[in-house]
Protein backbone atom coordinates (compact mmCIF):
# COMPACT_ATOMS: atom_id res chain seq x y z
CA UNK A 1 0.00 0.00 0.00
CA UNK A 2 0.83 3.71 -0.93
CA UNK A 3 0.29 6.77 0.70
CA UNK A 4 0.65 10.47 0.29
CA UNK A 5 1.10 12.26 3.83
CA UNK A 6 1.84 15.29 4.92
CA UNK A 7 4.68 15.44 7.89
CA UNK A 8 5.72 18.35 10.31
CA UNK A 9 8.48 20.33 11.67
CA UNK A 10 10.77 19.28 14.32
CA UNK A 11 8.21 20.65 17.31
CA UNK A 12 5.26 18.99 16.49
CA UNK A 13 6.67 15.73 15.53
CA UNK A 14 8.23 16.02 19.00
CA UNK A 15 5.27 16.66 20.30
CA UNK A 16 3.51 13.81 18.76
CA UNK A 17 6.33 11.35 19.52
CA UNK A 18 6.17 12.34 23.11
CA UNK A 19 2.56 11.87 23.32
CA UNK A 20 3.17 8.44 21.67
CA UNK A 21 5.80 7.86 24.17
CA UNK A 22 3.88 8.64 27.27
CA UNK A 23 0.25 6.59 25.96
CA UNK A 24 3.32 3.76 25.77
CA UNK A 25 4.69 3.79 29.37
CA UNK A 26 1.11 4.35 30.77
CA UNK A 27 0.45 0.93 29.02
CA UNK A 28 -2.22 2.05 27.17
CA UNK A 29 -0.61 2.24 23.22
CA UNK A 30 2.15 1.51 21.40
CA UNK A 31 0.80 3.05 18.64
CA UNK A 32 4.33 5.13 17.82
CA UNK A 33 6.38 2.34 18.08
CA UNK A 34 4.81 -0.71 16.20
CA UNK A 35 5.58 0.90 12.97
CA UNK A 36 9.21 0.65 12.18
CA UNK A 37 9.83 4.38 10.32
CA UNK A 38 6.12 5.99 11.26
CA UNK A 39 6.45 9.53 11.88
CA UNK A 40 2.92 12.24 13.03
CA UNK A 41 1.50 12.75 9.88
CA UNK A 42 -1.91 14.00 8.14
CA UNK A 43 -2.90 11.40 5.36
CA UNK A 44 -3.80 12.84 1.97
CA UNK A 45 -4.80 9.77 0.11
CA UNK A 46 -3.70 5.75 0.22
CA UNK A 47 -3.10 4.25 -3.66
CA UNK A 48 -2.66 0.82 -4.37
CA UNK A 49 -0.42 1.97 -8.08
CA UNK A 50 2.12 4.57 -8.59
CA UNK A 51 2.70 3.31 -12.09
CA UNK A 52 3.99 6.71 -13.43
CA UNK A 53 3.12 8.55 -11.04
CA UNK A 54 5.41 11.82 -10.28
CA UNK A 55 4.95 13.60 -6.54
CA UNK A 56 7.43 16.55 -8.07
CA UNK A 57 4.51 16.80 -11.12
CA UNK A 58 1.92 17.08 -9.32
CA UNK A 59 2.71 19.41 -6.56
CA UNK A 60 4.09 21.36 -9.48
CA UNK A 61 0.33 22.24 -10.23
CA UNK A 62 -1.04 22.43 -6.61
CA UNK A 63 -1.46 25.75 -4.54
CA UNK A 64 0.34 26.72 -1.62
CA UNK A 65 -0.49 24.54 0.99
CA UNK A 66 -1.47 25.92 4.50
CA UNK A 67 1.64 27.02 6.37
CA UNK A 68 0.06 26.10 9.58
CA UNK A 69 -3.13 24.12 10.94
CA UNK A 70 -4.57 24.58 14.03
CA UNK A 71 -4.90 21.47 15.94
CA UNK A 72 -8.05 22.04 18.63
CA UNK A 73 -10.03 18.63 18.26
CA UNK A 74 -10.08 15.33 19.71
CA UNK A 75 -11.69 12.75 17.99
CA UNK A 76 -12.63 9.01 17.35
CA UNK A 77 -14.21 7.20 14.16
CA UNK A 78 -17.36 5.56 14.34
CA UNK A 79 -16.95 1.84 15.29
CA UNK A 80 -13.08 1.96 15.83
CA UNK A 81 -10.23 2.13 18.39
CA UNK A 82 -9.02 5.11 17.13
CA UNK A 83 -7.86 7.89 18.52
CA UNK A 84 -6.61 11.22 16.85
CA UNK A 85 -5.96 15.06 17.02
CA UNK A 86 -7.71 17.28 14.38
CA UNK A 87 -6.35 20.50 12.74
CA UNK A 88 -9.53 22.68 11.67
CA UNK A 89 -10.80 21.63 8.00
CA UNK A 90 -10.45 25.45 6.90
CA UNK A 91 -12.29 25.78 3.45
CA UNK A 92 -8.50 26.24 1.93
CA UNK A 93 -7.44 22.50 3.27
CA UNK A 94 -10.22 21.18 1.82
CA UNK A 95 -10.13 23.01 -1.48
CA UNK A 96 -6.74 22.06 -1.40
CA UNK A 97 -7.52 18.04 -0.73
CA UNK A 98 -9.81 17.86 -3.42
CA UNK A 99 -7.75 19.27 -6.13
CA UNK A 100 -4.89 17.38 -5.22
CA UNK A 101 -7.80 14.73 -5.53
CA UNK A 102 -8.60 15.43 -8.88
CA UNK A 103 -4.61 15.47 -10.07
CA UNK A 104 -4.05 12.22 -8.35
CA UNK A 105 -7.17 10.59 -10.89
CA UNK A 106 -6.62 7.23 -11.54
CA UNK A 107 -3.68 6.72 -8.96
CA UNK A 108 -6.82 7.58 -6.08
CA UNK A 109 -8.79 5.55 -4.26
CA UNK A 110 -11.99 6.79 -5.01
CA UNK A 111 -13.83 4.48 -1.94
CA UNK A 112 -11.03 5.27 0.52
CA UNK A 113 -12.22 7.58 3.48
CA UNK A 114 -8.78 9.57 2.27
CA UNK A 115 -11.52 10.55 -0.59
CA UNK A 116 -12.62 14.25 -0.34
CA UNK A 117 -16.18 13.59 0.30
CA UNK A 118 -15.15 11.27 3.07
CA UNK A 119 -11.43 12.75 4.25
CA UNK A 120 -11.95 14.11 8.06
CA UNK A 121 -8.19 15.31 8.29
CA UNK A 122 -6.52 13.97 11.84
CA UNK A 123 -3.30 13.16 12.87
CA UNK A 124 -3.69 9.63 14.84
CA UNK A 125 -3.21 9.19 18.42
CA UNK A 126 -3.79 5.59 19.03
CA UNK A 127 -5.45 2.79 17.49
CA UNK A 128 -6.64 -0.34 18.59
CA UNK A 129 -7.16 1.18 22.27
CA UNK A 130 -10.47 -1.17 23.63
CA UNK A 131 -10.60 -0.81 27.13
CA UNK A 132 -8.18 1.71 26.98
CA UNK A 133 -10.01 4.25 24.99
CA UNK A 134 -12.27 6.05 27.64
CA UNK A 135 -8.57 6.76 29.23
CA UNK A 136 -6.89 7.90 26.15
CA UNK A 137 -9.70 10.60 25.20
CA UNK A 138 -9.59 12.45 29.08
CA UNK A 139 -5.58 12.59 28.56
CA UNK A 140 -5.61 13.70 25.23
CA UNK A 141 -8.70 16.88 26.19
CA UNK A 142 -6.20 18.08 28.73
CA UNK A 143 -4.16 19.45 25.66
CA UNK A 144 -5.10 22.74 24.79
CA UNK A 145 -5.56 23.95 21.22
CA UNK A 146 -2.14 23.96 19.06
CA UNK A 147 -0.65 24.84 15.86
CA UNK A 148 1.73 22.33 13.42
CA UNK A 149 4.00 23.69 10.71
CA UNK A 150 3.93 21.36 7.60
CA UNK A 151 7.00 21.18 5.96
CA UNK A 152 6.76 18.31 3.07
CA UNK A 153 4.45 15.49 1.37
CA UNK A 154 6.12 12.44 1.28
CA UNK A 155 4.91 9.30 -0.89
CA UNK A 156 5.34 6.58 1.26
CA UNK A 157 5.06 3.01 1.11
CA UNK A 158 3.98 0.33 4.17
CA UNK A 159 5.78 -3.01 3.85
CA UNK A 160 5.06 -5.98 5.64
CA UNK A 161 8.21 -7.30 7.36
CA UNK A 162 9.16 -10.06 9.48
CA UNK A 163 8.79 -8.05 12.29
CA UNK A 164 6.17 -6.17 11.48
CA UNK A 165 5.12 -3.12 9.38
CA UNK A 166 7.77 -0.63 8.30
CA UNK A 167 6.81 2.75 6.44
CA UNK A 168 9.31 3.51 3.78
CA UNK A 169 9.52 6.94 2.52
CA UNK A 170 10.01 6.98 -1.56
CA UNK A 171 9.53 10.74 -2.72
CA UNK A 172 9.32 13.99 -1.04
CA UNK A 173 8.11 17.60 -1.90
CA UNK A 174 9.02 20.16 0.29
CA UNK A 175 5.99 22.98 1.30
CA UNK A 176 7.67 26.04 0.76
CA UNK A 177 6.55 28.83 2.90
CA UNK A 178 7.07 32.34 1.78
CA UNK A 179 7.47 34.95 4.13
CA UNK A 180 5.04 38.47 3.81
CA UNK A 181 6.99 41.03 3.35
CA UNK A 182 5.69 44.34 5.24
Amino acid sequence: MYGLVVQFDEETDYRFQELWNHLERLGLSRYGSEVEGRRPHLTLANMTNIEGFSLHHVMRHMPPFPSKLTCKTVGTFSGTQTLFIGPVPSKRLLDWHSKLHLLLGRNSNPHSHYAPEHWVPHVTVASRLGESMAEVFRLCLDIDPFEVRPVEVVLIRVIETDGGLSVKEIEQYPIIHKRKTP
